[in-house]
């Protein structure tokens, strides 16, 4: 199951150092430790695009060949359902999105520039030793962030999975 994290960090850092000190503190939790809560992760991921509104299917930098008809449009083998018209991997345009997408410099973005109804499903606090991690937090980020009084520092979207 794929689910939407993101990471305050209590200083503002560019994309390179932010991602370092996310993938150092993440090593502390994968599933086969005893607070591990996820078997893989990456920066962005599905969630890339949640700080800004962007929308990485829009960005001509994921969009490849259609691998099922090689950019015709129509698959050259029969589709698996007669109801099936044209290419079942583009719906005909001959274009797909690429299964990976392009690191989005946004996915690390100073807390006061993120959009204001940003929610997560699980809200790591990167302060002090230990970070403080709040699962099913299905609440918006920069109310609760102001109301325990942490301001400035950036937010790191994280696809993690489990």
């Amino acid at each position: 199951m794929h689910y939407h994290c993101e990471i305050w960090l209590p200083e503002v850092l560019n994309y390179s150092d932010a991602t370092y000190k996310v993938e150092r503190m993440l090593q502390n939790y994968h599933e086969e430790s005893k607070r591990g809560f996820y078997d893989w992760y990456v920066i962005g991921g599905r969630y890339t695009g949640s700080h800004d509104n962007y929308n990485p299917q829009d960005d001509i930098k994921n969009i490849t060949l259609c691998s099922i008809c090689n950019g015709k449009g129509i698959r050259d083998n029969p589709p698996p359902s007669p109801a099936l018209r044209g290419c079942n991997g583009c719906s005909g345009t001959g274009t797909s999105t690429k299964y990976s997408y392009v690191p989005h410099s946004e996915d690390v973005m100073e807390q006061d520039k993120v959009v204001d109804d940003l929610s997560c499903y699980t809200l790591i606090i990167a302060k002090g030793r230990w970070p403080k991690i709040l699962h099913d937090f299905n609440d918006q980020v920069k109310p609760y962030l102001k109301s325990e009084n942490l301001t400035g520092g950036c937010l790191v979207t994280v696809d993690c999975h489990n």
